[in-house]
């Protein structure tokens, strides 16, 4: 091809290329574009923003997926000026699958300035069948400054992935656990508030928690649980799980056991109660603040003993 035919060439690709529009990222208002949430993540796509005003919104219906780097903001950045509640179809209507849905690669999707309340449908025929709020699976989910109040059951359940929890805060809430369970590669908490949070009474094997730490590293710094229970332990943390935690406060709490650790826990100016940390196999808890790395074993109480203290 001549030099001049190439360069003719060359410029119309880059003119064709220039001329092809690109896709802008669109902001989706509730309930102005959209009359809920639900209707909003069905016409959003990645990179879309999508702005709840401030009010109270019902949630009915499962399974409506979070795309990948979707932002969904709500209210006036005031705790409580944005309220999703779960709602039913019908009267005696329960949780059958998640209600929100995070599944597939790219950025994380992120939600800022929501309070979750009410949530309490998740007692369905099979007791220990539990459905949780979110579902995230392989993806990463972000959330600041998010409330989750009175909640029945599991908020979120981490099936891969991972993402981070920045000033939120889990009260009245009952499951086994309440708030989270985690089995994916990296999960941070960070500024994150644990109050008045149990155990309900169905849970199988006797395991009421607020965290279940099944796998990867979970990161929890400056956060506080307090006045929970009454609880069988509130940190689970598994044999294949590493915690890490700085500044930790665990305070004024009814429970059997603080935590029970089969994994690695790595405590770096936390309040705690060694005697309440109850090492498991080859679990090992590492005190930063300690004289030397130590694993610490507590004594089993008696099952009778346990139960005594729940009647």
């Amino acid at each position: 091809m001549r030099p001049k035919s190439l360069l003719a060439l060359i410029c119309f690709m880059s003119l064709c290329i220039i001329l092809i529009p690109a896709v802008q990222a669109r902001t989706w208002h509730v309930p102005g574009d959209c009359p809920d949430l639900p209707a909003a993540l069905q016409v959003a796509q990645s990179g879309d923003e999508i702005l709840i005003a401030c009010g109270q919104y019902k949630i009915v219906g499962r399974e409506h997926y979070i795309p990948s780097g979707v932002v969904i903001r709500g209210g006036a950045g005031i705790p409580g000026s944005c309220v999703m509640e779960e709602a039913g179809v019908c009267e005696g209507e329960w949780r059958d699958a998640p209600i929100f849905i995070v599944n597939g690669p790219g950025k994380p999707a992120r939600i800022e300035g929501i309070t979750f309340r009410n949530f309490n449908l998740g007692c369905g025929e099979v007791p220990y069948v539990c459905n949780p709020i979110f579902f995230v699976n392989n993806s990463r989910i972000q959330f600041e400054n998010c409330q989750w109040q009175n909640f029945y059951k599991k908020v979120f359940h981490f099936e891969g992935g991972g993402g981070s929890l920045i000033d939120c805060e889990f009260s009245e809430g009952a499951g086994c656990p309440s708030a989270i369970f985690f089995d994916g590669d990296e999960l941070i908490i960070d500024n994150c508030v644990f109050k008045d949070n149990e155990w309900i009474m169905e849970c199988e094997g006797l395991h009421g928690s607020i965290l279940a730490l099944d796998g990867g590293t979970t990161r929890i710094s400056n956060s506080m649980f307090c006045d929970n229970g009454p609880l069988i332990e509130m940190l689970q943390i598994g044999p294949d799980a590493v915690l890490r935690a700085d500044g930790m406060c665990i305070t004024n709490c009814a429970t059997i056991w603080e935590a029970m650790v089969e994994g690695h826990v790595y405590l770096d100016c936390c309040t705690i109660d060694p005697a309440l940390w109850r090492v498991i196999g080859d679990g090992e808890i590492h005190d930063a603040n300690g004289p030397g790395d130590k694993a610490m074993n507590v004594e089993l109480r008696s099952l009778s003993h346990v139960k005594a203290m729940f009647q």
